[in-house]
């Protein structure tokens, strides 16, 4: 149901203006900076017409959001529909969708932003986004389990765990670790994980 909002054949050419305008200034400026009046100048149109498509800037953000869970998803099912072992599966699922958010300006903005805004909007949608990666990480984790690949653990530990071990090492690779110390780690999870002596 949210992907009803997302980009359409038939999409007004001044709607489209309007979204790559603003998308491109929020990537730069982040969400707070940014006015709807700027957001109208640099698309050439009035402001009138910027809230005959979306009703306010929060709406204007709602809307870039479920077009990232849009890409997210596509990102998962292009990998789900790979010949590959589970822990390699689990693995390209996770990474792919982690490094898709830490390269993306938009969200990087609305990640850092999020900080500052407790009960925001940035934060409110931001936060969304995370529990869409994370209820994936739980339907591979469930999946494990019903194959006896893993010990029947708590799904939702375990799957906040895994996650935030990838969150941490995805984004630290843009400051200390290097790539191939980062598969050595991840290749080091999943053998304890997927490949240790998980069955008693």
């Amino acid at each position: 149901m949210f992907f009803s909002l997302l980009w359409g054949d038939g999409m007004p050419e001044k709607k489209i203006k309007v979204i790559d305008v603003a998308r491109s200034l929020f990537s730069k400026y982040g969400y707070k900076k940014v006015t709807m009046d700027e957001i109208a100048k640099k698309s050439g149109v009035t402001k009138k017409t910027i809230y005959t498509y979306f009703k306010d800037k929060d709406d204007l953000i709602k809307y870039f959001v479920l077009e990232k869970i849009s890409n997210i998803k596509k990102i998962i099912i292009d990998i789900q529909n790979k010949d590959l072992p589970i822990e390699k599966k689990a693995h390209e699922v996770i990474y792919a969708v982690l490094n898709y958010q830490s390269e993306d300006k938009l969200l990087d903005s609305l990640r850092a932003e999020a900080k500052d805004m407790p009960l925001g909007v940035a934060k409110k949608w931001y936060d969304f986004i995370n529990e869409e990666v994370l209820l994936e990480i739980k339907t591979i984790v469930t999946e494990a389990i019903e194959n006896k690949m893993i010990k029947d653990y708590d799904v939702e530990l375990l799957s906040f765990i895994i996650y935030k071990v990838y969150f941490a090492l995805v984004f630290e690779r843009k400051t200390k670790l290097k790539d191939k110390e980062i598969d050595k780690i991840i290749d080091f999870l999943n053998y304890g994980l997927f490949r240790g002596d998980n069955n008693e």
